[in-house]
């Protein structure tokens, strides 16, 4: 047998590396062959040399961590086996290992600094509680915290320590501790109310009184005593069995049957309505502890007005026999040329009675296609024409006033939205006046028999009196210009008559003679209408000017018509003043009142106001109503559906009074709650009104509206009411307000 070494040497590259047989340069391996026979040739070598390799990369920059850094200066690459270290910020603890390495071309999980705790006053003053040992600088993740309850208050000691964790804190809640032989609120009995609020009552002194909820009697003492710590037997309320009077009559309705005096719990009583009128509701009405349940309704039918149908431009689209009934659809159509404005909807000539009422729709005048506005008027001519627009081929027919002649066509065309030339009315030339006219007490000096156009004739007066006007006057048109007057000389007038809301400028005499005048002048915002002068002729005054009153704007009447004014007005608003109103949020003018009628002019002291209606909310609310102290829990949409609710919560330490959440009823929010504010105990107050507390643990920041704090009076001192018995004294928070007790110094 012969033995054969083979030896194999092998040599690695830097950038390979050797699995499973450890970090060599150089490996050799020892192959053995037997043979039986050393003259045979040597047979092949069969071994099976399987060894892995891999080419390996370098790892980058070691990963960064919240609230710690690396140890040293961090490269850019580094080899495999390579490794770093960290370290935690100040009062940050390190969870982990310190160490990453890079393997496999990536870096091992590096460290986590944990976050310390930092305590909370407010959080502590809300729990009770304080520290047992005070803490230099922060508390570190993982630390134990001890704490103590406040003065008055209690927990087991398991509780009071507290680990910290990542920088937060569980902190205990401490409970007021009990008085001896103190109750608990008292039990309140099913049906019945009671007067207390407070959470502790004492021993002895502690008396609360019950009543019975509407429909209930009481059975038992009205009143429970806290003794040793319990409370005596409580009453009990027993539901009354009352009887019901007569059931209540309904407007357009009757009781069917006869109606008796008396009915026993149970009872039922049927309605009917009148005819046209249409039932809302049960028919049925029930006696309840002596409460009838709601009867029903009968709606109003509704009648057609002719009037509001006419003003509006439309008509029934199909005849109505007799009355409709509330809830009947009413369907209306345009009247011919007439038709719904571009911005409404056809479905609104579908309108519903609704209690006797009917919400008419409004149409408008349909745009022509060519037409014309309205024809120009010549000068001293006459126009058969009051319409404000004319169809294309629409002919109007022109006439000339008096002593005037045509020229041109006596008719104008419309054309393509344009008239044709007008014709033109000139004056006849041989037009003559008849003799001047006469006047009393003078005569016009005539030197002719036929007067022409332009002629002139002078008057004068007969001895004794004088002229009054002009002296002359002319021919014109076949028609003389007034003639003057002639008056006594002897004729005066005594002083000026007085005006409303108005003076005589300068001083009045006692005597004026015929032809003199006076001026008058309206008080400051007062609108002077007529001539401001009165002229003194054949002993009398011409007739005076009048004063026209200014407007007040009147704010009762604005919020009962649901409106306010546009534009801000300085100083009072004069007669003829334009006022423009506009509707409130959440009203709008009904469709049959014009745009225009909110623009209201002043007369005479009197404004017309315009009336605005609640516009149709279709059942859906608005945002709900905020309240002072509280807000609202869930998220808040721009509408609501009928039914929906949102839920209030007050701010800590004020009272919710009412039911915390609002409702949607048909639009309208039912009233939210209401947060009653907390009292706070006025050192200053007590001080001053010689009083100390009872009770150590009443010592605190803030008393909930309905709880009772309790005083005594300090030393020589004693209590200044005479119906309090001994020096102490209980007073209830209510609304934020305590009434401090007064106690004085006793003679000596």
């Amino acid at each position: 047998m012969a033995v054969f070494l083979l030896l194999l040497t092998y040599t690695m590259n830097a950038q390979y590396s050797v699995h499973d047989l450890g970090a060599l340069q150089q490996t050799v391996f020892l192959c053995l062959a037997m043979v039986s026979d050393p003259s045979e040739p040597i047979p092949a070598l069969l071994f099976d040399l399987r060894i892995s390799w891999e080419q390996t990369e370098n790892c980058g920059p070691p990963p960064n961590i919240t609230n710690g850094v690396i140890v040293g200066e961090v490269l850019a690459s580094y080899t495999p086996g390579s490794s770093v270290e960290y370290r935690c910020n100040e009062h940050h603890r390190l969870n982990g290992s310190k160490m990453s390495y890079c393997e496999k071309r990536a870096w091992s999980s590096p460290p986590v600094c944990m976050e310390p705790c930092i305590l909370n006053e407010d959080d502590m003053t809300k729990n009770h509680i304080e520290i047992k040992f005070k803490n230099e600088g922060k508390v570190f993740h993982g630390d134990l915290m001890e704490f103590m309850c406040k003065e008055g208050y209690d927990l087991p000691p398991s509780e009071l320590s507290v680990k910290c964790h990542r920088g937060e804190l569980k902190y205990p809640s401490c409970i007021r501790k009990e008085r001896r032989n103190g109750c608990p609120p008292p039990p309140i009995p099913v049906n019945s109310k009671i007067e207390s609020h407070s959470t502790f009552h004492d021993h002895d002194e502690e008396v609360v009184h019950i009543e019975c909820e509407r429909h209930f009697e009481l059975r038992g003492s009205d009143e429970m005593r806290c003794e040793h710590g319990e409370w005596t037997e409580p009453p009990k309320c027993v539901e009354q069995i009352e009887n019901c009077g007569p059931p209540p009559n309904i407007t357009n309705g009757v009781i069917v049957g006869g109606v008796l005096a008396s009915y026993t719990p149970g009872s039922s009583v049927e309605y009917r309505c009148n005819e046209h009128h249409r039932l809302n509701g049960s028919a049925m009405s029930y006696c309840e502890k002596g409460v009838w349940s709601s009867p029903p309704v009968c709606m109003e039918p509704c009648t057609l007005s002719e009037d509001d149908m006419t003003k509006n431009n439309i008509e029934v689209k199909f005849k109505n026999e007799g009355k409709v009934l509330h809830g009947d659809l009413i369907e209306f159509k345009c009247k011919e040329g007439y038709e719904l404005s571009p911005s409404t909807h056809w479905s609104e000539l579908s309108v519903k009675c609704h209690r006797g009422e009917v919400k008419y729709p409004f149409c408008i005048r349909k745009e022509r296609r060519n037409g014309c506005p309205p024809p120009p008027i010549p000068v001293n001519s006459k126009i058969e024409s009051h319409s404000t627009f004319h169809d294309h081929g629409e002919v109007v027919h022109i006439e000339c006033e008096r002593h005037f002649e045509l020229r041109g066509s006596d008719e104008m065309r419309c054309e393509h939205g344009e008239w044709t030339e007008p014709p033109k009315c000139v004056e006849e030339r041989r037009v003559t006046c008849e003799h001047p006219p006469s006047i009393e007490n003078g005569a016009p000096i005539q030197n002719s028999r036929a007067y022409s156009c332009g002629d002139k004739v002078e008057y004068h007066c007969e001895r004794g009196y004088h002229l009054i006007g002009p002296k002359e006057i002319s021919c014109h048109h076949g028609q003389w210009s007034s003639p003057p007057e002639c008056v006594e000389h002897s004729k005066h007038c005594g002083p000026p008559p007085s005006i409303t809301n108005g003076t005589v400028v300068g001083g009045v005499l006692e005597s004026y003679k015929h032809g003199d005048s006076v001026e008058y002048r309206c008080n400051e915002y007062y609108l002077l209408s007529g001539t401001k002068t009165s002229h003194c002729r054949k002993g009398e005054w011409s007739s005076p000017p009048v004063c026209m009153e200014p407007c007040t704007m009147n704010e009762d009447d604005m919020t009962k018509n649901n409106i306010e004014i546009k534009w801000k007005h300085e100083g009072k608003i004069l007669h003829g003043d334009l006022i423009e109103f506009k509707c409130k949020q959440g009203y709008e003018l009904s469709p049959s009142t014009l745009l225009s009628e909110l623009s209201v002019q002043c007369r005479r002291g009197q404004v017309k106001y315009p009336s605005c209606n609640r516009k149709e909310s279709k059942g859906r609310c608005a945002p709900p109503p905020l309240i002072k102290n509280g807000v609202i829990i869930s998220s808040t949409v721009t509408t609501y559906e009928t039914g929906s609710s949102v839920e209030y919560r007050c701010f800590e330490h004020h009272f919710l009074h009412g039911h915390k959440e609002a409702h949607c009823v048909e639009g309208i929010w039912t009233p939210p709650p209401v947060c009653l504010e907390p009292c706070t105990l006025s050192h200053h107050e007590m001080e001053k009104n010689n009083l100390h507390l009872k009770w150590h643990f009443d010592d605190r920041p803030f008393i909930l509206h309905g709880e009772y704090v309790e005083f005594h009076c300090k030393r020589d001192t004693f209590l200044v009411e005479s119906s309090v018995i001994r020096d102490e004294v209980r007073v209830k928070c209510d609304k934020g307000y305590l009434k401090y007790p007064r106690c004085v110094e006793r003679e000596r």
